[in-house]
């Protein structure tokens, strides 16, 4: 190799470093948008502990930020005096901060939430990944001082940067979160009514079936955590059947499967129970959610279910 394609080369690294680390940034935004925002508007609720209403703003700004700076770096742009560079690196700098309070406060078998709901990972999985995007970053800042490539003015960069934050609001807007009317769904005259958990504060609540296999795994975990914890507001609604005797009988099988119920256990009319499911986007069980006020906040499979996240929320 000559000392010219060397020199040609080594011009070209840098530019494919910037294109990897705006990537990087990128994918992390795109993964927490899938299926929507909700997951991560749900980590910054639990992991900081502010308001619904403050994370759910603060969710889709943060989101769009770090889209924006991702697109910038991947076409190049540095911005006056590097502030873009500079950006990236305070976000990485401030995201690592965060992941070693998280895994000093929650340990490392909790989703860190850097890619959403759609990649689950560790605080120390994503700790290493940002230091090699740090080591990244440092370098750019450094190689690119004298860097003649093109650059746009400096208000198409806030341009792009805020296109992407109205973007995230235009796709996932804030709306009111979906309101469960139990009074339509559970069977009256039944002790829910008097179970305050159904409609104040912060509970985990399991649409199961009676016959559902699944359904019995899901059962086993809620009851392990609600023994582990006995104030932990946790709740079961099932599928009831038409015939008592019948009824009686499944729900004997069931925890004959599962162990007695540690938890709260109600009935819901079939058909409402169904039908209650699909107005939230699921077309089986189990399903469990996270309900603030009588609102769902968030839903999960038993095969996401993870108690140190859900502890987190309801501090």
């Amino acid at each position: 190799m000559t000392k010219s394609e060397s020199r040609e080369i080594k011009g070209f690294l840098p530019a494919i470093c910037m294109i990897l680390l705006g990537g990087f940034f990128v994918f992390s935004a795109i993964t927490k948008m899938i299926p929507n925002v909700n997951y991560f508007d749900f980590t910054i609720q639990s992991q900081l502990g502010i308001a619904t209403s403050l994370s759910a703003i603060l969710a889709r700004v943060f989101i769009g930020v770090e889209l924006g700076i991702g697109i910038l770096l991947i076409i190049q742009q540095r911005g006056i005096k590097a502030w873009i560079l500079k950006f990236s690196l305070a976000l990485l700098v401030l995201f690592t901060l965060h992941l070693l309070i998280l895994f000093f406060r929650e340990g490392n078998d909790v989703n860190c939430g850097c890619m959403g709901d759609f990649i689950e990972v560790s605080p120390i999985a994503s700790i290493v990944k940002n230091l090699v995007l740090i080591g990244l970053n440092i370098y750019l800042l450094k190689q690119f001082k004298e860097s003649r490539l093109f650059k746009l003015n400096h208000s198409v960069h806030y341009i792009l940067l805020f296109i992407p934050i109205v973007f995230i609001f235009l796709k996932d807007p804030i709306s009111k979160k979906h309101e469960i009317l139990w009074e339509n769904i559970l069977i009256p005259g039944t002790s829910w009514e008097n179970d305050a958990n159904l409609k104040e504060g912060k509970s985990l609540i399991a649409f199961l079936s009676l016959t559902c296999g699944h359904c019995m795994a899901a059962a086993k975990e809620l009851n392990v955590m609600k023994s582990e914890d006995p104030d932990l507001p946790v709740i079961a609604i099932f599928q009831a059947h038409p015939e008592q005797d019948k009824l009686q009988e499944m729900y004997e099988n069931f925890e004959a499967e599962t162990g007695p119920m540690q938890m709260p256990s109600y009935f819901a009319e079939p058909k409402a129970f169904v039908e209650e499911l699909v107005s939230l986007g699921h077309t089986g069980v189990p399903v469990i959610f996270w309900v603030q006020d009588g609102k769902v906040f968030r839903s999960v499979t038993n095969a996401n279910l993870n108690s140190k996240e859900f502890k987190s929320w309801i501090k």
